[in-house]
């Protein structure tokens, strides 16, 4: 009895220890080995593709530069000493779309391109006409990158505008060349 008693305390802690070994240091070793592999096998399907990803790239680049060469951008850029007639261009859409304009241009220079204008324009008309005369400079050659308009009808009581004018202010950039 003595025997197996020695036996039994000698065999439960190391089976504890056995068990605790098995949940604390070879399982998750075997989770991370699984991580691993799997990182592997993704990192070799990555490599195996990544020829016909670089042959897709080639292929676009010289597609780019195919349009490039066909496409002609030079009209939509105002040229240094151009600015009246890209000036002269938007009094006349203003004048056709019978909004009154107030144009207030300065030139921001960068390094590696021509530049930009900075624009600023007050408009004054019935909705219908701004609304015409958004249309046409969004059709005319030039390209004029809008990023802040703002409507406004300050003669409103109790949510019933009094006159049919509304203010316009758009501020922007067109590109010189």
């Amino acid at each position: 009895m003595n025997k197996l008693k020695k036996k039994i305390v000698f065999l439960i802690p190391t089976l504890f220890l056995a068990i605790a070994m098995l949940f604390f240091l070879i399982i998750p070793f075997i989770f991370e080995i699984i991580t691993i592999s799997t990182d592997i096998n993704d990192k070799k399907i990555l490599l195996r593709n990544k020829p016909s990803l670089s042959k897709d790239i080639k292929d676009y680049l010289n597609k780019l530069d195919e349009i490039e060469k066909s496409a002609v951008f030079t009209s939509s850029f105002i040229f240094p000493g151009k600015e009246l007639e890209f000036i002269e261009a938007l009094e006349k859409i203003a004048e056709s779309c019978e909004v009154k304009q107030n144009i207030d241009i300065s030139h921001s220079p960068q390094e590696d391109k021509g530049g930009e204008i900075v624009l600023s324009i007050d408009l004054e008309g019935s909705y219908i006409n701004l609304i015409k005369y958004l249309t046409r400079i969004e059709k005319e050659k030039y390209y004029i990158n809008i990023y802040s308009l703002s409507i406004d009808s300050s003669k409103i009581v109790k949510g019933i505008t009094l006159n049919n004018k509304l203010k316009m202010s758009i501020n922007g950039h067109a590109f010189l060349k």
